[in-house]
C-alpha cells in the first residue's frame, strides 16, 4: 500500500511533469489512497480484537506500532478535518451557524508540503482570502457531525490532555528535538499566535461577538461561542484572549461587559504607550499588529 519511490518523487514535483505524467501518477497515488481509507474500518477491528501482547511484540508491527505513526495518524485527522470542511457551532442559540474560519490543516503539516514559488503562494493565498471564512446555517447534518467530532475532541481531552503547566517544564534537549518536527511558531495559553514582530492573532469568532454584539458580558460571550461553563480549559483559554486584547487596547471593559474601544480610544491608546496599533485580517484570522519604539509589548519585560 507504500507508494513506490517513483511514485513519492513524481507527487513531490508534480508541478514539473507533463500534464500525462502527473495524470497517471496521481490516478495510481489516489488508487492506493482509496485502499488505504477502506482498510480503515478493519484496522480498527485488528487493533480492537487481537491481545494487546499480541500486537506490542509482534516484530513485524515494532517498526510501526509506534508514537510516529500515532503523530502521523493525529496529522491526518487534521487533513481530513480540513479536506471535508469540518466547521464548528458559532452564533446564538436561537441562530445557530456553522462557520469555517481558514484552511487549517494542522500544527505540523508543513513537514509534508513542497516549498511553493512565491508567485504560487501568493496565488493560494488570494484564493484562501476568497475562500474563507465560510458560514452557513446549522442543519440536521452539520448538528449530528458537529456532535461526533465535539464527542472524539472532547475525549481525548478528558483522558489525554496533561496539565500544560507540567509541560512548560520539559527538558531543554526533549524540546528542541519536538522543534526539529517543524513545530508551529510558539504561542501562549491565550493567544492563537504570536510572531517575532509582536504580532498577536488571536480567534475571529471572539472579536466578531464582540463586534457585533458588544457590550457584552464574559458568560454572554461563551454562551454565543458555544464554551460549556464547565470545559474550563476552552473556558480560560477565551477569558485569556479578553484579557490581553484589551492589553492591546482592541477592546474595553464596562459596567455592561466588553466591547470594541473606538478609533479615538485605540490612537489615545497606541499615543500612551508609543505604539502603532491595528487590527488586519490575514490568515482569516484577527491579528493585532504592534510596532514598538523598544521592540516589547507595552508594560512587558
Amino acid at each position: 500500500m507504500q507508494l513506490t519511490e517513483d511514485q513519492r518523487n513524481k507527487l513531490l514535483k508534480r508541478e514539473e511533469l507533463s500534464p500525462i505524467e502527473r495524470r497517471d501518477n496521481e490516478f495510481a497515488v489516489r488508487n492506493k489512497l482509496k485502499e488505504f481509507f477502506e482498510f480503515v474500518p478493519d484496522a480498527n477491528l485488528i487493533v480492537s480484537n487481537l491481545p494487546k501482547d499480541q500486537l506490542k511484540k509482534n516484530a513485524k508491527l515494532t517498526n510501526v506500532l509506534n508514537d510516529q505513526t500515532t503523530y502521523g495518524l493525529f496529522d491526518l485527522v487534521f487533513q481530513l478535518l480540513n479536506l471535508l470542511d469540518f466547521p464548528v457551532a458559532y452564533g446564538t442559540l436561537q441562530k445557530p451557524y456553522a462557520i469555517k474560519e481558514s484552511n487549517y490543516t494542522g500544527p505540523y503539516a508543513t513537514k509534508y508540503e513542497v516549498l511553493l514559488t512565491k508567485k504560487a503562494f501568493e496565488e493560494r493565498d488570494l484564493i484562501e482570502t476568497k475562500t474563507y471564512p465560510k458560514l452557513k446555517q446549522m442543519t440536521p447534518e452539520e448538528y449530528e457531525r458537529l456532535s461526533y467530532i465535539s464527542q472524539y475532541i472532547q475525549a481525548l481531552i478528558d483522558h489525554y490532555l496533561s496539565d500544560l503547566n507540567m509541560l512548560k517544564l520539559i527538558p531543554l534537549e526533549i524540546k528542541a528535538k519536538m522543534e526539529a518536527r517543524t513545530c508551529p511558531p510558539s504561542r501562549s495559553f491565550a493567544t492563537m499566535k504570536l510572531f517575532e514582530d509582536g504580532s498577536a492573532s488571536f480567534s475571529a469568532r471572539l472579536i466578531r461577538a464582540i463586534n457585533e454584539f458588544g457590550p457584552i458580558s464574559e458568560s454572554e460571550i461563551m454562551l454565543k461561542l458555544f464554551v460549556d461553563p464547565a470545559d474550563k480549559l476552552r473556558y480560560e483559554t477565551f477569558s485569556k484572549q479578553l484579557q490581553e486584547l484589551e492589553f492591546f487596547g482592541v477592546i474595553q471593559k464596562e459596567a455592561k461587559g466588553w466591547r470594541r474601544a473606538t478609533e479615538l480610544e485605540q490612537a489615545q491608546f497606541a499615543q500612551k504607550h508609543g505604539v502603532t496599533i491595528g487590527v488586519t485580517v490575514a490568515d482569516n484570522y484577527y491579528i493585532t499588529e504592534v510596532e514598538e519604539k523598544d521592540s516589547r509589548p507595552p508594560g512587558r519585560a
